[in-house]
């Protein structure tokens, strides 16, 4: 399963939960809020995403399954982004 996971950091309260839960895929930025580390690459870092989401007080995190035939479409926009 390929997920991809949004964080709108101007609701982002900085309560920290998400990234006491999940720090391998959230972290804050300079300002305090939380960011998104890097997407989640393993069925572990997945559920400990869907659960940070779960724990968000202000429900600003998203985790979007991926369907396949999207899969490449989001593979080839990152590298967009990255070029």
């Amino acid at each position: 399963m390929t997920v991809k996971v949004e964080v709108n950091t101007e609701g982002c309260i900085s309560c920290g939960a998400c990234v006491a839960i999940c720090d391998k895929v959230f972290e804050f930025n300079d300002a305090n809020k939380t960011i998104v580390k890097r997407q989640p690459l393993t069925e572990e870092e997945i559920k400990c995403a869907k659960e940070s989401m779960n724990a968000c007080p202000v429900m600003v995190i998203n985790v979007e399954e991926i369907k396949a035939s999207n899969n490449a479409d989001y593979e080839s926009s990152k590298e967009e982004k990255s070029a």
